[in-house]
């Protein structure tokens, strides 16, 4: 019914836990949304957040951005 073929969705989540200071865990996932156009032409959005339960400076355990990207994809 529905054609999703032009869609793709990448997901991954990481987690790290220290080995030199005890208790430090850090936290990555990433999400990307690719939606593919005619002609090799590609629109893409992406999620990334990253945690940290002991950051070097109080306050900035979290912090996480958005990208976007227009491209062409060479054969």
């Amino acid at each position: 019914m529905f054609d999703l073929k032009d869609f793709e969705l990448d997901s991954n989540i990481n987690i790290f836990p220290s080995l030199s200071e005890k208790g430090r865990t850090r936290v990555g996932f990433d999400t990307k949304l690719k939606y593919n156009l005619p002609f090799d032409f590609y629109l893409k959005l992406g999620f990334t957040l990253n945690y940290d339960n002991q950051p070097a400076i109080i306050g900035n355990d979290t912090d996480y951005y958005f990208s976007s990207e227009f491209g062409w994809k060479f054969n």
